[in-house]
């Protein structure tokens, strides 16, 4: 689509960091979007790679600045001063748009001028681009504005969906530099302040899954513990700047949230003294959410899911019964708990081992499963590869 002078001029910013190897993709997705930006903006924040050599034959089609490695936040912020656009956008350089991400949000910001920000779904892809699955990264997030408590306690706004008025950003710097994990997020809390945001349930994005990304899957403690400190201070810094949000009895909910989500890695690490500590203050500031309850449930079993099907079934079986013994001391007593946990890997056992066509095992798993907790006796799906599995190793 040509660029009519009459409708928003979008200028695209895509922060790089030794990221040749993904870079031309992202590039490539936005020269393929149905509406075309007014300008495409790298800022490479230092590669030591061959990003330079590989962008030789996009010059004169998009903008390129180099600055001595200041992070994220920094390479943003100056792509936002070097931008033309009445609308900005965000593409992180290993990450791509689908064609028509930029039309479906240009569009409707055209027809909902109250609006300030647009978002929408995204969806995982492989290292090659192809999709991993569909169900997007924020699944059952449905239409609509995005609030302030859902912004601050389970926020849906990945950066590379928005699209935003540029009078809406937040006041300079737009990102907070300094801060590794958590800009974004910072960015948008004081956005929702400024402007209203929208959700759209449209799939526009696919977010690369790779083992060099700044959030993987096992991260070092270091960087656990670095995250937890951002992420904090992205809650400290909010709350300074609007203390008329002071009592509004979110802040320990959120705080709680970070220590919690600190906690179970570093379970994972083996720095289980940690893991209890970030584990016992989440429960001293919201008890009712983490002491036993569904989150706390469905963090350790994703965790040592994702550990059994990356490091075998032993590790993950190994690591939970370690953070079984170094819980904190209000949960150690909550034998319930325990069982649900067990329960809960065990039927995500089965299901995985059902995906890899060893049925005999599924059978032992889904009564494993239900032997720790009844309530699974009424799931149809595991019902589902029980009955299925049981006749396949008839057969």
């Amino acid at each position: 689509m040509l660029i009519d002078n009459s409708l928003p001029m979008v200028s695209v910013i895509i922060p790089t960091y030794n990221r040749s190897a993904y870079l031309i993709d992202a590039i490539e997705s936005v020269f393929a979007q149905d509406y075309q930006p007014i300008e495409i903006i790298v800022m490479d924040d230092g590669s030591t790679d061959d990003t330079a050599v590989v962008l030789e034959p996009y010059k004169g089609r998009i903008s390129y600045f180099y600055q001595h490695n200041q992070g994220v936040s920094v390479a943003r912020n100056k792509g936002i001063e070097n931008s033309k656009g009445t609308l900005i956008a965000f593409l992180d350089s290993d990450d791509v748009w689908l064609p028509d991400k930029l039309a479906k949000q240009v569009r409707f910001l055209a027809e909902h001028p109250e609006i300030g920000a647009v978002s929408s779904h995204a969806v995982y892809i492989d290292q090659a681009g192809k999709m991993i699955r569909d169900d997007p990264l924020y699944p059952g997030q449905s239409e609509g504005l995005i609030g302030f408590e859902q912004n601050l306690l389970r926020s849906p706004l990945a950066i590379n969906t928005l699209l935003i008025r540029r009078d809406c950003l937040p006041s300079k710097p737009v990102f907070p530099p300094g801060v590794r994990f958590g800009e974004d997020w910072d960015m948008c809390l004081h956005l929702g302040r400024k402007s209203k945001i929208w959700f759209l349930t449209e799939k526009l994005v696919g977010v690369r899954n790779h083992e060099g990304q700044v959030s993987t899957s096992f991260p070092a403690q270091e960087q656990v513990d670095q995250k937890l400190h951002n992420r904090l201070g992205v809650i400290e810094r909010y709350y300074i700047y609007y203390p008329d949000q002071e009592c509004d009895g979110l802040k320990p909910k959120a705080e709680a949230i970070e220590f919690a989500r600190a906690a179970i890695p570093s379970y994972c690490n083996t720095e289980y003294d940690i893991g209890r500590t970030y584990l016992s203050e989440a429960i001293r500031l919201d008890p009712e959410t983490w002491n036993g309850g569904k989150p706390l449930y469905e963090a350790i079993v994703g965790a040592i899911s994702m550990i059994q099907q990356k490091k075998g079934i032993k590790s993950g079986e190994v690591i939970l019964e370690s953070i079984f013994t170094h819980l904190p001391s209000t949960l150690m007593s909550n034998k319930n708990f325990k069982k649900k946990v067990y329960s809960g890997v065990s039927i995500n056992q089965a299901f995985a081992s059902y995906r890899m066509g060893d049925y005999q095992k599924v059978t032992l798993l889904v009564l494993r499963g239900i032997v720790n907790n009844s309530a699974w006796s009424v799931n149809r799906g595991v019902w589902s590869i029980f009955i299925k599995s049981g006749l396949k190793s008839l057969q």
